[in-house]
């Protein structure tokens, strides 16, 4: 009778097949790891330049407008935008820009496209991917590449071209403890715009004849207390925008984000009642924000009511929940500012991750803010903008071990109170939102845990005087 040879495997072809699974398995972690490359087959800029028009005769052509006039709309009619051809190409196509006459090499195809600005052709292979014109000297974003030498316009302000190549996007930066600690910097209400923004209520008071530019002035603090502090996130808390003063939205966030970027710290924001009055809604405000290197922002789930609900973990010593608090009430009986909505309470729950201690920021304060006979120490000076509806967050924070929540939105509080958990205020930091009730001197809040301990401190610095600690408290449980 046949007997079939049975067949199996040597010690070598088993060891063999052992290196072969763990070689392919690193290999996969390796490419899962690695960034990920953007826009490959995205089309080329063929060609750019400036088209000149008057409202409402400003028609289309082939050519795809980046639709901000460079006067930013001070003119009655006239208009003048940057166009870009678009297309794929195995010649020529754009490959280098430059503002003022550039210097030539022998081969260059440079020629001038107007407002200064001059374009240079060459090998597809080499090309430029989008180009955008912005009006600060600020682009951190990856593969862009902003001219510092602003376009030749006749406007009063200064336009600047930005160009992008193909690239990688950014790794996230990892979050960790140090020495058992990790310092978070609020700053609230930033309220930056467009050009340099306009000081409301500035206090101290001005000098007769001194006068202040906003952003640059905010800036300049927020840069000092990161020098001093050395935080390991920033969190900002909404109303990093101006809407108002915000006629090129894209423009104000990525000066914002600069600030952050420059320095080399992660960040997280949430968005006030103001960020999305300028040219971008929420949405496409976070697209901006979640491509730069330092962000830690996320637009959150698509089927949560708003823009920015996440959630970020820090070694499982540290949950920071982050939520979008809306604007005005859509609901025509409740007068006032919009609510934290019912999805986003069960959201939150099925969210909750393990941590020592758990914080939460957005922008809005809860109703429970209200209680300020339970003030333990910082200014209150105006009324608590809460919603008139409660649908019990607070409540649900707790329940889910939340120790904090720190907000913006209400400039001349910088209170924390005590109830069911801390309630606390970062006082604003933007000399471009208002001031006023008797003065009130732009400020940002840090807070420090401690893992070993659970314990937070927090503390605030001013912008007169930001190497002096004030209020440094510990928020006892």
């Amino acid at each position: 009778m046949f007997v079939p040879r049975q067949v199996g495997l040597t010690k070598q072809a088993l060891r063999g097949s052992i290196y072969l699974l763990v070689v392919l398995t690193l290999a996969v972690l390796f490419l899962l790891a690695r960034p990920k490359p953007v826009d490959t087959d995205s089309p080329l800029v063929l060609d750019l330049e400036f088209y000149t028009c008057y409202r409402p005769f400003c028609k289309g052509s082939d050519y795809v407008r980046v639709d901000k006039d460079l006067g930013l709309g001070k003119t009655m009619f006239k208009r003048t935008y940057l166009q870009k051809k678009l297309g794929h190409s195995e010649d020529t196509a754009v490959v280098d820009v430059a503002v003022g006459k550039p210097e030539y090499k022998p081969g260059d195809l440079w020629k001038s496209k107007g407002q200064g600005v001059w374009v240079k052709y060459g090998p597809a292979k080499k090309t430029i991917i989008d180009a955008t014109v912005l009006f600060q000297p600020s682009d951190p974003r990856p593969g862009w590449t902003i001219l510092t030498e602003p376009l030749h316009t006749e406007t009063d302000h200064h336009v600047y071209i930005s160009y992008r190549r193909p690239t990688t996007a950014p790794t996230r930066p990892q979050l960790s403890f140090k020495n058992n600690k990790f310092r978070i910097l609020q700053v609230a209400d930033l309220h930056f715009a467009t050009l340099d923004g306009v000081c409301r209520d500035p206090w101290p008071q001005l000098s007769p004849g001194e006068k202040c530019q906003a952003d640059p002035k905010t800036t300049h603090f927020v840069e000092t207390v990161l020098d001093i502090d050395k935080p390991d996130l920033v969190v900002m808390t909404g109303d990093q925008i101006y809407g108002d003063d915000s006629p090129d939205t894209e423009t104000t966030i990525l000066k914002v984000c600069d600030i952050f970027e420059r320095h080399k710290v992660p960040y997280a924001m949430v968005f006030g009642n103001h960020d999305d009055e300028g040219s971008l809604q929420r949405d496409q405000i976070m697209e901006i924000v979640e491509e730069l290197p330092y962000s830690l922002s996320s637009v959150g789930p698509a089927n949560v009511s708003g823009v920015g609900n996440y959630v970020l973990q820090v070694q499982n010593k540290l949950a920071l929940y982050f939520l979008d608090s809306h604007k005005y009430s859509l609901n025509p009986k409740v007068r006032g500012y919009d609510y934290l909505k019912e999805d986003q309470i069960e959201w939150i729950k099925s969210s909750k991750v393990p941590a020592a201690v758990a914080m939460a920021f957005f922008h809005i304060p809860l109703p429970e803010y209200r209680d300020t006979d339970a003030i333990v120490f910082g200014n209150y000076k105006e009324a608590v903008m809460a919603p008139q509806i409660n649908t019990g967050m607070a409540q649900t924070l707790k329940e889910m071990g939340v120790s904090m929540v720190s907000v913006g939105h209400d400039h001349c509080n910088d209170f924390c109170l005590k109830s069911d958990m801390w309630l606390c205020y970062g006082g604003a930091a933007g000399e471009g939102g208002y001031g006023g009730y008797g003065g009130t001197e732009r400020r940002v809040r840090v807070f420090e845990v401690d893992a070993s301990s659970g314990q937070i401190t927090t503390w605030q610095r001013l912008h007169s005087d930001p190497q002096t600690i004030i209020e440094h408290h510990v928020l006892e449980k």
